[in-house]
């Protein structure tokens, strides 16, 4: 291993703040891609019911 200790490893010889904040907006930004995905094909999945609804009312 390239560190020490796992304080060394957390501090990253003095750029750990940037190293984990990056780490956390990736994190982050990947989740909520996955998120908006769902959201966008529970809205996409209504939309068709809906559709299908109406055509059968026809």
């Amino acid at each position: 291993m390239a560190f020490d200790s796992l304080n060394a490893f957390m501090s990253m010889n003095g750029y750990g703040l940037y190293v984990w904040t990056a780490w956390g907006v990736i994190t982050g930004l990947c989740v909520a891609q996955v998120i908006m995905a769902r959201l966008e094909h529970r809205r996409i999945v209504q939309r068709i019911r809906r559709q299908i609804r109406r055509e059968q009312q026809l």
